[in-house]
């Protein structure tokens, strides 16, 4: 009944939309009259023709037309660059992304594992390559109009990982000094070494138009807040020739605050999109890690420390996008992704191999992070 009731109301409202413009239609057809009353001077003449002198037709024809008379269309001009598509925008959109992503490895070269007759590298952190890792990134946004926008994204990839082991017999060390309190780390017969990261992006823009409009596309400008964390665990994880194993654990936390900027460029061709977008932004990053050295079996604590520090960092990020409209509300998009951050307390540049009472107690913030995909 609901149903009906709505179905009739609305054909009513068609009735009385359909009555109205034939209204319009016949007093369109009046304006002829209007003319020939005007041509058979039953009007005033005009004012620049002087008093007892008869106007010339095509004086009178040539009049501007009474204010009531003038078409609909006559002041509805381009006032707005917003206005160039008739279509309506609508006031929430979203988008679904699945992030196929890799990170490259921006470590400082430090040596980890060495042999320990000829003292020869046999595995640096320069030499830890990444899997790649899937996430997800949501952008939900509200269009006030054509032009303009607030959008709340989000993406996270939580499990880029890099993984090497070393097996030669039991003349493997790490470098020293650390290598001589730490018998579990001296003449081994496997070390194996991991990195786990993590990483959350939490986004706030207002975007705005500054030529074209959200249906048609244009240049935007988007400024906003940003918040990021990374998290990230380092391990050397050494079986000794006793077969009893330790390990040298490090995990930093970096978390990042602070404004951005940026342009997306978009262009429409039918159901054809192309988009680029660039954003940049300088951050405070309160930056800690912790630092944990056994040995034993891990049941003799060497190390176990942890520091903080308050930041500057840097963060942007490049992202190019072709997508295709599949109906008026559902496209699918695929792109290429690019996302640096710098001055960051990343985890393999935290690892210090001497042996006194400051040892692992300072943040190093010069590290970078790379993810691309």
């Amino acid at each position: 009944m609901r149903r009906l009731r709505w179905f009739i109301v609305g054909l009513s409202g068609l009735a009385l939309i359909v009555s109205s413009a034939t209204a319009q239609d016949e007093s369109a057809f009046q304006f002829p009259n209007q003319i020939r009353q005007v041509s058979n001077f039953d009007v005033p003449p005009p004012p620049d023709v002087p008093a007892g002198q008869t106007a010339a037709p095509e004086q009178v024809f040539n009049r501007p037309a009474p204010q009531d008379m003038e078409p609909n269309w006559v002041n509805t001009g381009d006032s707005n660059q917003c206005n160039n598509c008739c279509r309506v925008c609508p006031q929430w959109y979203a988008q679904l992304d699945v992030l196929l992503l890799d990170r490259a490895s921006h470590f400082s070269n430090q040596p980890v594992v060495l042999d320990d007759i000829t003292g020869a590298v046999l595995l640096s952190t320069g030499d830890l390559n990444f899997n790649g890792a899937a996430g997800p990134r949501i952008l939900l946004g509200r269009a006030a109009d054509d032009c303009t926008a607030c959008e709340f994204s989000y993406f996270g990839v939580y499990s880029l990982s890099a993984e090497r082991t070393i097996t030669d017999g039991n003349s493997l060390d790490i470098p020293i000094d650390l290598v001589v309190p730490a018998t579990d780390f001296n003449n081994a017969k496997a070390m194996r070494v991991t990195d786990d990261f993590r990483l959350n992006s939490f986004e706030l823009n207002c975007a705005r138009f500054l030529c074209g409009s959200r249906p048609c596309g244009g240049v935007e400008l988007l400024a906003g807040f940003r918040y990021l964390n990374l998290q990230e665990t380092f391990n050397i994880n050494s079986t000794d020739a006793d077969n009893t194993i330790s390990d040298y654990r490090i995990r930093t936390r970096n978390n990042l605050y602070g404004g951005q900027l940026g342009l997306r460029c978009s262009e429409r061709w039918d159901r054809l999109g192309l988009s680029t977008t660039g954003k940049a932004g300088l951050f405070a990053n309160d930056a800690d890690h912790s630092q944990f050295v056994g040995d034993n079996g891990n049941t003799t604590i060497l190390r176990n420390v942890n520091s903080s520090q308050v930041l500057t960092a840097f963060v942007a990020d490049l992202n190019a996008t072709l997508s295709y409209s599949l109906t008026d509300h559902l496209a699918i998009r695929g792109g290429y992704n690019v996302i640096w951050i710098q001055g960051v307390a990343v985890a393999p540049n935290q690892l210090d191999f001497s042996f006194n009472a400051t040892s692992g107690t300072g943040v190093n913030s010069s590290g970078g992070v790379l993810l691309h995909g």
